[in-house]
């Protein structure tokens, strides 16, 4: 009888144990989202006064004005329109969204293709596979990656193709950005060495608002990122978007 009622109290105790580490980790887990917030709101107080300083409206207004008299030279026109539209999108989010659609994302991404485009002379090669935009991502999370794709992938004395896509597979969001590779092949060695601050912050901030994760690799004529989103229901997305 004594070693049962020991037994039952092991058991108890045991049992407690299990609780107290799960309670231990909730409470951890916690704290790193609330840390992770506290820490963009400071950014966003950060980048509200650099762009109070910048007067986003003059700029946006000089462009505007240097459009209009540039009517009669096409392609100058076309270059202040879609820089203006870049600036114009980049201060915005700045300045007050964390998530944005990934529609609007592919807005500023397309505007910034458009200004490499007349920079490499029509050698560089677009091309969009997209096959859903009904979620959200946080701001500037795709584009720098189809910025290093140009950068690192995309030889300015031959040209080459950039792709992005989007898709749904077994309760995923998938969205690629890819290079023929006919630029710089030693990026994603370098990448993944140094894991530059540009990426870790692509990578922390997809994974505490969206859970997603990015993956670089080669592939047989390029290089490929590749991120994963889980899909979630509409109310756990907007609890996940802190501004």
């Amino acid at each position: 009888m004594a070693s049962f009622s020991a037994l039952i109290l092991f058991t108890l105790h045991e049992h407690n144990k299990k609780d107290s580490f799960i309670r231990s980790i909730q409470e951890l887990e916690k704290t790193r989202i609330e840390l992770a917030e506290s820490k963009y709101q400071l950014e966003q107080s950060k980048n509200q006064l650099l762009i109070a300083q910048i007067q986003p409206h003059f700029i946006n207004n000089s462009l505007m004005t240097l459009c209009a008299r540039s009517r009669d030279y096409p392609e100058v026109y076309e270059g202040l329109k879609y820089f203006s539209m870049y600036l114009r999108s980049h201060f915005d989010i700045l300045g007050e969204a964390y998530t944005i659609t990934f529609e609007q994302e592919m807005d500023n991404i397309e505007a910034y293709l458009t200004l490499e485009r007349m920079n490499y002379k029509d050698k560089l090669q677009v091309d969009y596979n997209i096959e859903c935009d009904d979620f959200t991502v946080p701001a500037l999370s795709i584009q720098p990656l189809v910025e290093n794709a140009v950068r690192h992938g995309i030889s300015r004395e031959n040209g080459g193709t950039v792709g992005i896509s989007s898709f749904r597979k077994d309760g995923y969001i998938i969205i690629e950005v890819k290079d023929d590779g006919t630029g710089d092949r030693t990026y994603i060695e370098d990448t993944k060495e140094r894991r530059g601050v540009g990426l870790e912050n692509i990578i922390r901030r997809l994974d505490l608002v969206c859970g997603g994760r990015v993956e670089l690799m080669k592939v047989h004529d390029g290089t490929l990122a590749r991120i994963t989103i889980k899909e979630k229901s509409g109310d756990e997305e907007h609890d996940n978007a802190f501004g």
